[in-house]
């Protein structure tokens, strides 16, 4: 067997070359130097989402709303959605570990 050494970093060891901003006091940690008007926009709407469902559990109340929490969000192909969903999502569990146990990610091809 070969074994490789690996270098464990810290978070702000990981996080220091990428780009940081606020969405509605969320610390958005994105890996390129800027964010599109779009990209921005649909962290906005999938931080509501995220915090809207987080709520939703922290209350019990999930016959209010079925869905309320619930996020269909359509982009043009090129614009940044992948990288958008991953940098949001991450960025809130790092702020929020409590917040999920699992979370989803499906892409139809």
């Amino acid at each position: 067997r070969i074994f490789h050494e690996v270098n464990l970093f810290s978070f702000e060891q990981l996080f220091e070359h990428v780009t940081r901003f606020n969405i509605d006091g969320l610390s958005v940690f994105f890996p390129y130097p800027a964010v599109y008007q779009e990209q921005y926009e649909y962290m906005s709407e999938l931080k509501k989402t995220l915090d809207a469902r987080v709520a939703k559990f922290k209350n019990n109340s999930f016959s209010n709303s079925f869905l309320k929490g619930t996020v269909i969000l359509e982009m043009p192909t090129g614009t940044g959605k992948t990288v958008s969903l991953l940098s949001l999502i991450t960025s809130y569990l790092i702020a929020y570990p409590e917040s999920f146990k699992k979370v989803l990610y499906y892409r139809k091809l």
